[in-house]
């Protein structure tokens, strides 16, 4: 410890103050560390804003909810059915489903309608359906009307263009699913010829 009171010595030491100005490579460094240290300041405010959302009780979706949109567009019969019993004891999944719905778009309903469509099955399982259930040339048919899966595109579609009539919205998804056939038709004559 220095106990002498005179300038530049010290138990036996002698030293030299010399007044330096800092290099332009050290201001540089002590910048870079102020602005990590008020990057510090900000993370940490920002991990204390984190935590208090992570406090907010926030309802997370039912397991079943992602397993099921997962199906769309439906591949099978086996799929239309899951999600139909999924959406008869599930109010909030009915609500997502119309969500998922009506946010593909068309520039008025009968296109809306089409897209939804498609966006919810593919052809060979819209070729198993149709309006009222009644057979086809082609096959016998299901009723598509009345399921819940025909409720949430029709509820889905009011709420995008609130003047849809049932007589417009049902001749345009009877039409789309009565098409189903022509559909599958016309794709395996474009498809290319898998034979050498």
């Amino acid at each position: 410890m220095c106990t002498s009171h005179h300038r530049g010595q010290c138990e036996g030491l002698t030293f030299h103050l010399i007044a330096v100005s800092p290099s332009r490579e050290d201001r540089k460094w002590a910048a870079v560390l102020q602005w990590m240290a008020d990057i510090s300041g900000r993370l940490e405010k920002i991990e204390e804003k984190l935590e208090a959302i992570a406090q907010i009780h926030v309802p997370v979706a039912e397991e079943d909810d992602t397993s099921i949109f997962s199906l769309l567009a439906l591949k099978s019969l086996d799929d239309f059915e899951k999600l139909e019993d999924a959406l008869k004891t599930s109010k909030s999944l009915k609500n997502k489903l119309i969500r998922v719905l009506k946010s593909v778009g068309g520039k008025n309903e009968h296109l809306l309608l089409c897209n939804m469509m498609r966006r919810l099955m593919e052809d060979n399982v819209a070729e198993v359906y149709n309006l009222s259930g009644t057979s086809s040339k082609h096959a016998e048919r299901r009723a598509f009307a009345g399921t819940q899966i025909y409720n949430s595109v029709l509820e889905a579609c009011r709420t995008v263009f609130k003047d849809a009539t049932d007589y417009d919205m049902r001749k345009y998804i009877g039409d789309w699913l009565n098409q189903a056939h022509t559909r599958i038709v016309r794709s395996c004559r474009s498809a290319p010829d898998p034979s050498p």
